[in-house]
């Protein structure tokens, strides 16, 4: 099965699913979108918190963009600060700075000559959400099927393996993964190169190792899910109809099962979409988790600000969108 087969299968069945959800839940559609418009309406206010924060712990670190050359004439260093407001009062350039992050204009960077950072990190950006995606494709394609396997063979060699294997896969930092696969398969077997980002090649290793822990994560729901909804009397009374095993699963108990599971997607697919720091800077992918280090290496105050912030914006939405699945898969949740 080829890459472009499979993913017109996936996009048939999200769509499937997509669908029948939207046909069950077209009378709630009011109650959703009155949850969604407050949710929306929290964004703001949790941008502002967030970049006060952010903004504070980087002025308050000792030094400055400009300290790092102690030859470095003071007039010269003087002009800089003026350049980019920092002779301004605190209080001051953070309003200027928070008035810019508002409308997703951060300013010019203090370490690359003529770039804006926004438009640093939308170039970023892309590259971070298709090793992203890959990412959560990976994740998806290993942890659901091994927690519903394991929830189906409780009691055999599966289940252990399974748990022990997801243990692992949460426990090891996804660093010393990267490590392993990139010796493993560019240095040991020569199938993947080890660094760079150009081919679907260079996407595969990094990808590998930010999928594990996720995809870890993923079983453990599933399985844990799927025990709490197998015994329930809907899906035995699904079983006792003649339906088969096969239907009973996908539409009777996984459904109510995978509640906990959408929830956790929210955050989990904000922080692979936008890229791991570690990662991206060992594989030299030029992301925004690369970005976002050398800015906080080079004290680039309105890069790593424009990171955390649209950080921030990803994550409030991922979790909108996974609240709002939660609600429309399972009905006792009410948005």
């Amino acid at each position: 099965m080829t890459a472009a087969t499979l993913g017109t299968l996936l996009t048939a069945a999200a769509a499937a699913v997509a669908a029948g959800i939207a046909g069950r839940r077209l009378a709630a559609s009011r109650p959703v979108l009155g949850f969604a418009l407050r949710r929306l309406a929290l964004v703001v206010p949790t941008v502002i918190v967030v970049h006060a924060a952010a903004f504070a712990l980087m002025r308050a670190t000792p030094g400055g963009p400009f300290d790092t050359d102690p030859r470095m004439d003071p007039v010269v260093r003087a002009e800089l600060a003026a350049r980019y407001r920092l002779d301004r009062p605190l209080f001051e350039s953070w309003l200027e700075s928070l008035a810019g992050a508002l409308r997703f204009d951060f300013g010019p960077s203090m370490a690359w000559r003529d770039a804006d950072a926004t438009d640093i990190l939308l170039s970023g950006l892309p590259v971070s959400a298709a090793l992203g995606a890959l990412a959560l494709l990976f994740a998806i394609v290993l942890g659901v099927p091994a927690g519903i396997v394991a929830a189906l063979r409780r009691g055999s060699w599966i289940d252990p393996v399974v748990r022990v294997v997801s243990s692992l896969g949460l426990a090891i930092p996804n660093f010393l993964v990267a490590t392993a696969l990139i010796a493993a398969f560019s240095f040991g077997l020569g199938w993947f190169p080890p660094a760079g980002f150009g081919t679907w090649k260079h996407a595969v290793l990094p990808a590998l190792a930010l999928s594990l822990p996720v995809a870890a994560a993923l079983a453990r729901l599933v399985r844990t899910g799927l025990l709490v909804e197998l015994p329930k009397d809907h899906v035995r009374t699904a079983r006792a109809k003649g339906l088969g095993p096969a239907r009973v699963l996908f539409v009777h108990a996984l459904p109510g099962a995978l509640g906990p599971t959408v929830a956790y997607l929210g955050p989990a697919a904000a922080t692979v979409l936008t890229g791991s720091l570690v990662i991206e800077s060992m594989a030299a992918i030029p992301g925004m988790g690369t970005h976002f280090v050398s800015a906080a290496m080079n004290r680039d105050y309105p890069l790593a600000l424009g990171a955390v912030i649209i950080y921030t914006v990803l994550v409030s939405l991922f979790n909108l969108l996974a609240d709002a699945a939660h609600a429309a898969l399972d009905p006792r949740i009410k948005p």
